[in-house]
């Protein structure tokens, strides 16, 4: 399982970012509850020669995003102490 966090949407689909910094599209129609950009959302990826096949997603992971809105309030308080 890993984690991936929604970009934007463009259309039908949700622009995710993996943690490795790729990013790829999921049809919106995919995710059975609402999502909004900047979730967080727990999924497992099957591939096949490469490619992504299948997406099973989990759920929405607060405590991830709380995590990851905590380090960028604190990179933008040290930005504005200089």
């Amino acid at each position: 399982m890993q984690v991936i966090s929604i970009d934007r949407f463009e259309g039908e689909y949700a622009v995710c970012e993996l943690d490795d910094g790729k990013i790829i599209n999921i049809e919106k129609s995919k995710f059975i509850y609402p999502i909004e950009e900047g979730d967080i959302i727990n999924i497992e990826l099957e591939y096949v020669n490469g490619e992504i096949s299948n997406v099973k997603i989990y759920g929405k992971n607060e405590q991830e995003k709380q995590r990851r809105l905590q380090i960028i309030r604190n990179r933008l308080k040290r930005i504005k102490r200089k």
